[in-house]
């Protein structure tokens, strides 16, 4: 054909008159296809596309690679149409969905002709195929997902291409092509003696030019018009040049003798350029997870080095490295602040294991010996290895690639290795902490991702505060984060003290100490606390409810909003014509016109609330400060006071002060991983809260004032603690045993009682309480449409709604809660009830158990 209109009508004109054939796709309409590897598979394809898009690469379609047991791959398949600017991706696509790290290379070749998914035949794609269909299961003549043949039926299957009992893509098949072998043997390269070369320029020996030359004997190559062509003159190494701080000794060109210049393969300079911007790429990634502050310190020490000399010095005082011998690459090392008490040991000969080793001396605790070890892959895990490390100090830790497998440390089986650690563990006392999510992610894609980096702990009396995987570094080996600390509750050891008594006499007679002093600075207390918490921690990867990762800040915050979401959402409804009925009464009540009035705000109350706010709370989403509050003027304050009154008459409560700012703690001895374990801090405005209290001194009159809470409530009430209701208990159970009677009891705990608060029930009950119709009004606007924002690491996610509860760090809410459960029954049988806020506990005293028992039972029964 002539012309390619001449090959698509050809096409056409088949497909028309439904002629069998197959052909192939023009050049132009070939893509582009690129593996991304390195892309977790919580990153959705969805927002790759967009992603790959925005950096203007002519993306057609993004598809997740899988095994063949459906498990997905951190392996994304990209088909582009191909433009000029297509193959850039394979040079320029550094980042993701902003996840660095990340290789491109193309597909995996077999190194066979493809096969049909339509006709089965062999050298040609589905696409450009216009035969019948074929099943690859059997010889009918339909598509192979129509095919009812499935391993559980009775016959067997047969091959459409050579009709045997196997499937028409089982790779032994005969009329499956072969791959060719690999030719192994070497490809010959002709030597320099093979060439004649033409040696009239250089110049004749003993001339008097004192330069030399090796001339090269020429052989006949039966070829009158070959020609030699001189070598370009190669690019100087700049690694050769002499330091600027050493003298020069050359004395001139005309003494030189040049060298020969080795012969260097194609690439040799690519290579070398990959190799030295991945190791730029590792050495910063490196300087990520270090410290801030230490990178500071050894960016002054560079600087105030001279020379290179006096740099690589600085980069090694701080570090252990043992190379691996008799094999390229590999071994093991430590990095340690110079700071620290930390002091190289030498490591006895091992048989297998790889190690580097420090002893680290710290105070109140006996030195730790902490060991960098290495078990290469297809190496036995020997006793006598383990014990000599082990034998170093007392207390030992041995961290890093054991290549143990157990499914005891959650990996998804266990190996030999692994039955070995097991094992050894008994005799040798020691601990294995592993970390709860996987450290390798292998560059082959057949083998999955899985748990090598381990830590072996023996003797050592210190809490491990966590054990992480940090997303970090472009290896297969991601870096496994340990920290420990003191055990808690851990009291400094006894000194004894020996008193001078003398010195005590004269002390007391010269002047009588100060008893008055108050701490005024508040430098020790931070300086406390600092030494007593853990510090910051990044939080790693957040594990959803299909048990994907949350991997980027916005993800991460969604998450965290989506638990917080779903803790403030109503119970599930046991009687719906109740919750009806309840829900009507309350919609009618609330559109009625206020009869009852309220004291109004003066200038003095806003001062006394005010004047007691703390000044070190975190402000909400309008980032006024209580501090900027009591900076408020007489004015401000007057007009502060026109905007309360007016919201106590319109019964409205802005709704900027009903938006707050969530943040997520971590809840000690939690996994990190779980965004369940995380408690969150609801940051709300300034002078939201301030309005908050205004409204809690006129609830506070009628529910306090009036009685109206049962007595059995001794949470956030004046004159009532928790010790004084514990107080109340211990009584009771000390007054029977004076009559040798004992006290049966049961304490509940009401999970996400705040939280779950109905919001029409609390309506209902207030107006039951016949508290002021304008102050229930106030709360009922004060509750409804209240929103949140889960802030992480400076990022905000959508918006969210809270559906049911009283607002967490709001001066109301406890007040509420009271009033919320102010009607609960009151046991009968004399089972006496105690309350403290959403504690509730039920006791009852008598002379046996048996006795005991039921009625306490029966109470529960009319409670629950």
């Amino acid at each position: 054909m002539s012309s390619i209109d001449d090959f698509r009508k050809l096409n056409s004109y088949l497909i028309k008159n439904g002629i069998t054939f197959h052909t192939y796709a023009l050049e132009e309409e070939r893509k582009v296809k690129a593996v991304i590897k390195g892309v977790p598979v919580e990153i959705e394809t969805k927002d790759i596309k967009p992603d790959l898009e925005r950096q203007e690469y002519p993306v057609q379609a993004v598809h997740r690679m899988h095994r063949r047991d459906g498990t997905a791959l951190g392996l994304v398949l990209v088909i582009l149409n191909k433009t000029d600017g297509a193959t850039d991706i394979f040079k320029n696509l550094v980042n993701v969905c902003g996840l660095f790290g990340i290789t491109v290379e193309a597909p995996y070749k077999r190194g066979i002709p493809g096969q049909c998914h339509r006709c089965q035949l062999y050298g040609h794609a589905a696409t450009n195929c216009h035969a019948p269909p074929r099943c690859v299961k059997c010889l009918d003549p339909h598509w192979t997902k129509e095919c009812t043949c499935t391993r559980d039926s009775e016959g067997k299957p047969a091959c459409c291409n050579c009709g045997s009992n196997h499937t028409a893509n089982y790779g032994g098949c005969p009329a499956a092509p072969k791959p060719k072998p690999k030719n192994s043997s070497k490809k010959h390269y002709k030597s320099s003696t093979d060439i004649t070369l033409d040696v009239s320029h250089f110049p004749a020996l003993n001339s008097g030019n004192k330069q030399t030359a090796r001339t090269v004997p020429a052989k006949p190559t039966g070829s009158k018009n070959f020609q030699h062509h001189h070598p370009p003159t190669p690019r100087e190494n700049q690694w050769k040049k002499p330091l600027p701080w050493v003298n020069s000794k050359t004395t001139g060109t005309e003494n030189r003798v040049p060298h020969k210049q080795p012969t260097r393969q194609a690439g040799t300079a690519t290579s070398a350029a990959s190799a030295l911007g991945d190791d730029i790429g590792i050495i910063m990634s490196i300087l990520q997870v270090v410290r801030s502050a230490e990178v500071a310190d050894l960016a002054a020490k560079f600087r105030k080095a001279k020379h290179g000399v006096d740099r690589l010095k600085i980069i090694l005082e701080n570090q252990e490295l043992i190379n691996r011998q008799g094999a390229p690459k590999g071994g093991t090392a430590l990095y340690y602040r110079q700071t620290l008490g930390c002091s190289p040991i030498d490591i006895p000969l091992l048989i297998n294991l790889e190690a580097t080793g420090c002893r680290l001396a710290i105070s109140s605790h006996d030195a730790i010996v902490i060991v960098s070890v290495y078990l290469p892959p297809r190496k036995k895990l020997l006793r006598s290895d383990v014990e000599t490390l082990l034998a170093l100090g007392d207390v030992v830790i041995l961290f890093g690639d054991l290549n143990s497998k157990s499914t005891q440390w959650r990996c998804d089986y266990t190996n030999a290795n692994g039955h070995i650690m097991i094992d050894l563990a008994k005799d040798l006392h020691y601990d294995v902490i592993a970390p709860p999510t996987q450290t390798y992610f292998p560059d082959n894609i057949r083998n999955r991702p899985d748990i090598l980096d381990i830590a072996l702990m023996r003797g050592v009396a210190l809490n491990v505060r966590c054990i992480e995987t940090l997303q970090s570094l472009n290896s297969d080996h991601r870096p496994v984060f340990l920290r420990v600390g003191p055990p808690d509750g851990e009291q400094p050891s006894k000194k004894k003290i020996i008193i001078s008594w003398r010195k005590v006499n004269s002390k007391t007679k010269n002047g009588a100490p100060s008893w008055d002093i108050i701490p005024s600075h508040h430098a020790y207390w931070k300086l406390a606390k600092a030494l007593k918490s853990d510090g910051y921690l990044p939080t790693p990867d957040l594990r959803k409810p299909d048990n994907s990762f949350a991997v980027d800040d916005r993800e991460k915050a969604e998450c965290l909003a989506d638990i917080k979401e779903q803790q403030c959402s109503n119970n599930s409804i046991h009687d719906a014509a109740h919750s009806h009925r309840i829900e009507e009464e309350v919609r009618t009540k609330i559109s009625l016109e206020p009869k009852d009035d309220l004291a109004p705000v003066s200038v003095d109350e806003i001062q006394k609330h005010i004047k007691v706010l703390k000044t070190k709370k975190a402000p909400g989403f309008d980032s006024i400060s209580n501090k900027a509050l009591k900076c408020f003027s007489l004015s401000l304050m007057a007009l502060l006071v026109a905007i309360f009154n007016a919201c106590f008459k319109n019964c409205y409560f802005p709704p900027i002060w009903k938006e707050a700012v969530v943040i997520g703690l971590p809840k000690p001895v939690k996994p990190r991983d779980l965004p369940a374990s995380y408690r969150p801090i609801s940051l709300l405005n300034g002078l939201g809260k301030l309005r908050e209290k205004t409204i809690k001194t006129r609830l506070n009159e009628h529910l306090i004032g009036k009685d109206l809470i049962i007595n059995e409530q001794f949470g956030f009430r004046l004159n009532h603690s928790c010790p004084q209701q514990v107080h109340r208990l211990v009584e009771h159970i000390s007054e029977g045993f004076k009559k040798k009677r004992k006290t049966v009891a049961v304490f509940f705990d009401v999970a996400k009682a705040f939280d779950r608060v109905w919001h029409a029930g609390l309506i209902h009950k207030l107006y039951t309480l016949e508290l002021p119709d304008r102050l229930v009004l106030i709360i009922q606007n004060y509750l409804r449409n209240r929103k949140f924002t889960f802030r992480h690491e400076n990022t905000y996610p959508t918006e969210r709604t809270l559906k049911a509860g009283v607002p967490q760090g709001s001066t109301l809410s406890p007040l509420l809660y009271s009033a919320y459960v102010n009607d609960i029954p009151r046991p009968s049988n004399g089972v006496q009830l105690a309350l403290f806020a959403d504690d509730i506990a039920l006791y009852l005293r008598g002379s046996n158990f048996r006795d005991t028992t039921p009625q306490l039972q029966r109470a529960i029964d009319e409670l629950t």
